[in-house]
């Protein structure tokens, strides 16, 4: 509820100046108090989700320099500029944890972004929201599991896009496939995919489509008894959902097998690799966000042009 505006550099004197107020006054603008606000950032900077979190970090980092390079921002009558702490999790929950507590509670921050995988913002925010702290994650499972949609956990915010939206979207992509009647779906069994599946086999079974389910153990090497077992049940399509950087590898193995005599689906992945190497059947990818690939918008494009210069 406070009046919050973000400064922009001041122009010189003669270029303040108006017709109501000569330059040949003298006046100028009161000084403001100035003051430092600590923002936390906690990311998988290495490891196993690295390319899930890079892009968010790097968000969140642009816009710090942004804001603090315009001049900050001002709330009641005090220019503010943003110091950013960061912590690597290092993909690990035990290492976000001790991350959070140590932001949270050692440094007294009270505004956080990230972690943006759901098996690691789910146990941050436990830790947030004891502590009246304000949280932005990516991670689907927040509305999946219905911490953003509630009154109990007030100052925990989604950065992506609703979930009956990201159903609604991967659903009718995967019905341009053809005529579905039977679907198998695939994933990875952690916070992520258990978080985010329902959104999915929702819209599906709103359309009359069965769904079912292939969900594998983390780490697991040879995902061949999966597919095969999909193959057994006599599915039209494939919809593989997480981890992304395996979607390649599940579905040329799945290519290979001719598990999905329709073709296949996947989520936020760059699909370049099936346009290089074209597979035999459809490959329907939709996106969460906008392509950074191929930007569908000059909006998107000159944003993807500032991330770069800033962070090539």
């Amino acid at each position: 509820s406070r009046n919050i505006t973000l400064r922009r550099p001041r122009p010189a004197a003669d270029e303040r100046c108006t017709g109501a107020l000569p330059a040949a006054t003298g006046l100028s603008e009161p000084e403001l108090a100035t003051g430092v606000v600590t923002f936390g950032l906690i990311e998988s900077f290495s490891d196993k989700f690295l390319p899930y979190a890079v892009p968010p970090a790097t968000g969140v980092q642009l816009a710090v320099q942004e804001i603090n390079d315009a001049g900050g921002f001002v709330v009641d009558g005090v220019n503010y500029t943003i110091d950013l702490v960061e912590r690597d999790d290092r993909s690990d929950g035990a290492t976000a944890v001790a991350a959070t507590l140590e932001l949270v509670e050692d440094m007294g921050i009270k505004f956080l972004f990230g972690p943006t995988v759901s098996a690691l913002a789910n146990q941050s925010q436990e830790i947030t929201t004891a502590n009246d702290v304000l949280q932005f994650s990516a991670a689907g499972s927040w509305q999946g599991l219905g911490y953003v949609s509630g009154p109990d956990k007030p100052l925990l915010f989604s950065s992506q896009i609703s979930t009956e939206a990201r159903g609604a979207v991967l659903v009718g992509g995967m019905q341009q496939l053809g005529d579905l009647t039977k679907v198998g779906m695939m994933g990875q069994d952690d916070d992520t995919y258990a978080g985010n599946k329902g959104a999915f086999i929702d819209h599906f079974e709103a359309q009359g489509i069965e769904v079912v389910e292939a969900i594998f153990p983390p780490e697991t090497p040879d995902l061949t008894s999966y597919l095969t077992r999909l193959k057994g049940e006599e599915i039209d399509a494939l919809f593989y959902f997480w981890p992304q950087a395996r979607s390649e590898e599940v579905i040329r193995l799945a290519e290979e097998l001719e598990v999905a005599p329709l073709g296949y689906g996947v989520f936020n992945v760059d699909p370049q690799w099936a346009i290089d190497d074209p597979l035999t059947v459809p490959l329907f990818s939709a996106q969460a966000t906008p392509s950074w690939a191929f930007p569908p918008s000059d909006t998107v494009a000159e944003f993807k042009a500032r991330v770069l210069e800033f962070k090539p």
